[in-house]
Parts: structure tokens; sequence; C-alpha cells
């Protein structure tokens, strides 16, 4: 059982952002109700059962999004918790352990769901090896189309070698491949294009080898008593926003490219799959006709009116921190935790940050974070947050300011992915800018001389 750290040495590992808490942790806070009353993961996990329900029986594509940070893998683990309890086995994964996030295409994470599914399979409790003729047949195909020469003499080498030790070759050739062009899609761009060019042109064989070792897995599934197999693809939405030539006079975004121009391909697996994207798409492209989404609102600290304050949410993102860190034992005030949230503008990333810098400005052998190191914690947050001001953002950000919304269009996309701006979904929609984007000196001398859309 965790309880809250009570020195000062404990509480960034306490308030580490990168690490999502686990179903069922202790430190989780319920903010449901201070976003909109809707609690996420129960809501796709019957949506899923639903559509098993339907005649004849769906699979379930869906995206998830959020401002950066906002919890999404916090939420996502729940529903995989949730799944299980239903019966489900759920094959979840992180692109960013298993790709390089600067450059993702569609057949990357196509190619990563199959090595995922076959790989977590067999290494569950239910210890499931897919059909050994059919994924001989499809790591075969692979060698085939992507290796080269010398790597399929490789390959065939080892069957030799297994072979004369009597080993089962077809489980063991399945995941080496997989594993190999996993590595290839994460550690060489040169290569990585060259495979991706040698695959494409074989897409629609590619989606049946896929769909044919998916189809044998819910089979096998079913046998154990499992309804069915579940993916959920965490981590797309931290892909790098990039313009990719696509001819001498276009470009298309990396994130228009992977969820607009290759949405069915997305949709092809034959499961049910849930994929984080950028927020920044939910607003710019229609995404309904291929996905399902949901947007993880913020959690409001100020009402639209800038003046009234949400003592709901405030008192929620406190609860944040009382469940990680003894705020009585370990702060002067507990005034300095009611700054820190209004700081963070209620992007729990953002003020589990600013816990940590104050414990970071604090001296070893101080045993309590003042209200010096509390504000010095976020005067670093404005800092960072200053560097991420373009030029042409300044009348942007100050239209946001001034109409307290967020117009859906290109121009303030990279505004939203970086989390200059904010968006309060629960109850009327609106937006602002970043109250640490709001104390930064760029901002606050820009102010004046922008008070309209360009």
């Amino acid at each position: 059982m965790f309880k809250p750290v009570q020195t000062i040495d404990e509480i960034q590992s306490a308030v580490d952002p990168r690490r999502p808490l686990p179903s069922g942790d202790p430190r989780w806070v319920d903010l449901s109700p201070v976003r909109g009353g809707r609690d996420l993961a129960t809501a796709i996990a019957q949506r899923i059962e639903r559509q098993e329900l339907a005649s004849p029986p769906q699979f379930y594509k869906q995206l998830v999004t959020g401002h950066p940070g906002c919890g999404e893998s916090t939420e996502l683990l729940r529903l995989e918790h949730q799944l299980e309890e239903r019966g489900y086995l759920v094959v979840y994964f992180d692109v960013a352990a298993e790709l390089d996030l600067a450059d993702i295409e569609y057949l990357d994470v196509l190619v990563t769901i199959t090595e995922q599914v076959e790989a977590q399979l067999r290494q569950s409790d239910l210890r499931i090896q897919l059909d050994p003729d059919l994924s001989d047949n499809i790591a075969m195909w692979f060698a085939k189309v992507v290796l080269h020469k010398e790597e399929r003499r490789e390959v065939e080498r080892t069957l030799e070698t297994e072979y004369v030790l009597g080993l089962e070759i077809p489980k063991i050739l399945i995941a080496r491949m997989l594993a190999a062009i996993k590595g290839v899609l994460k550690n060489s761009t040169f290569t990585r294009k060259e495979w991706r060019q040698e695959l494409e042109p074989h897409l629609t064989v590619l989606l049946n080898h896929i769909n044919a070792l998916i189809g044998d897995a819910q089979k096998r599934l079913r046998e154990r008593g499992k309804k069915g197999l579940v993916v959920i693809v965490d981590g797309l939405d931290k892909v790098v926003y990039r313009q990719v030539p696509i001819s001498e006079r276009e470009s298309r975004s990396s994130h228009e490219l992977l969820f607009v121009d290759h949405a069915r391909h997305l949709r092809a697996p034959a499961c049910h799959v849930i994929y984080t994207v950028p927020v920044s798409m939910l607003f710019r492209v229609n995404l309904s006709p291929a996905f399902d989404y949901d947007l993880i609102p913020m959690v409001k600290v100020w009402e639209k009116d800038g003046v009234t304050p949400s003592q709901a949410g405030r008192d929620a993102l406190c609860e944040v921190i009382a469940r990680r860190v003894d705020i009585p034992h370990l702060f002067e005030s507990s005034d300095i935790v009611h700054q820190f949230v209004l700081a963070s503008g209620g992007l729990v990333r953002d003020l589990l940050r600013l816990v940590s810098y104050a414990a970071d400005f604090t001296p070893r052998g101080e045993r309590v974070i003042t209200a010096e190191y509390g504000q010095k914690a976020i005067q670093q947050l404005v800092r960072e947050y200053d560097r991420l001001i373009q030029e042409q953002d300044l009348p942007r950000l100050a239209f946001v300011r001034e109409k307290r919304r967020i117009p859906n269009d290109d121009e303030y996309a990279l505004l939203r992915y970086n989390a200059l701006v904010l968006e309060y979904q629960n109850g009327e929609p609106w937006g602002d800018v970043h109250p640490a984007v709001q104390a930064t000196p760029t901002f606050k001398q820009a102010v004046p001389l922008a008070t309209s859309k360009p």
C-alpha cells in the first residue's frame, strides 16, 4: 500500500510525470467529476462489449487524445484492466518504446501490432502459440519481401541449425523475424525507408497476413474462454509534427499522413483497436468518418470568465498531490500547492513537474519546501514555456486570451500540441493560454500588440 512520501528526497520518484499509474494504484484520483462527469475507461469498455452484441459483431476502432500530460496513459491502463476483468486479452504497448517517434508511418504501426500480438500472447499466462504453419508462412513471406539475399541466407543457416537440434522452428522464426524488423524500424532511418519501399507494393498481402495471424489469435483465445483480443497502441499522440514532401509542390504533416491518409489501414486489423492521437488533429480535420474519438478534458481551475474560481477542480488537483506527498509534513504551507495548481492550468503533468522542481530547488538537509522554492519552481516552468513561444505565435496567443476560444485551423494546431493553449471541454467548451505562458516576459510584452485573429 503506497503511503504519501514524507521526505524531500522521495518526492521526485513519487511525482514522476513520465510514469503512468497502473490500474488500482492508490495514488490515482478520479478526475471524471471535474472533467465533465464521464469515466472514459468505463465508457470505451462498454462500447467494445456492445460492438460484440451487434449483428454481425463489429470490431471497434477508437482514438483517444488530450493535451500532453493530461493522463492518457493512466486512463488507458485503467481501460486495459477493465477489459481484462470483462474477459478480453489486451495487448498494450507504447510506440515510444518500439519505434522512432520522429519518423513513424502506418506500415511501422501495423507490423509492430503484429509483433506485439505474437509476443504478448506467447508470453502471457495463457502461453498461446499461434498456428505453426501460419506463423512460418508469414515469417518466410517477410523474409522474401523485405530481407536482402545475405540476410535470407543467414535465416536459412539458422533454420538448418535449429532443425538439426530438433527445435520448434516456426515458433522461433516468426518471433525472430518480427523482432528483427522492429529493430530496423527503430534504429536505422535509411534501412527503414528501404524496407517501406519494398513492403508497400505488397500492402494487400501484408494486411491479409496480419489478419490471418490475428484471426488465429482470436480463435485460440475463445477456445481458452476469452471474449477476444483488444490492442491498445499508446504514444502515437507524441509523434513528432513535421511537414513531409509528397510531391514537388505539396507536403502533408506527419500527423495527417498517419491518421487521415492511412486511416483505413490503421482500421484494418481484425480486432478492437485503440490508438492515441495528437490533440491538434481533432481540431484540424474530421476524423469521425474513420474513427470514434474521445478527448480527455483539462481540469478547470477557473471558470470561463477568468475571475470565478473552479473550486471543485482545484480541490481535485490538490488531492492528486496529497495522494503522493504528505503536504503538511513537507510543505511550509499548503498555499504553495495551491499556487502550483493555478500555475499548472489544470494540466496534471505540469502540476507534478512543479512539485518535482520545488524538491529539486530545496537543498539537501532541509526538511520542507518553502514559498521561495515554490516560486523558483514556477519560474522554471515559465522559462520552459517561454522557449516554446515563436514570434508568429504571439498574435494567436493574444486572440485566445481575449476571446477565450481556440480556432480550429492549422495555425493553432501547434499551440495545442505544445500545450501553449489549453482546451476545457467540461461544460461549455472554451480555451485559454496556459498560465505559465501568460507569465512569460514574451507574452506580457506582446499582448497589447495583437488582440484579433491574424
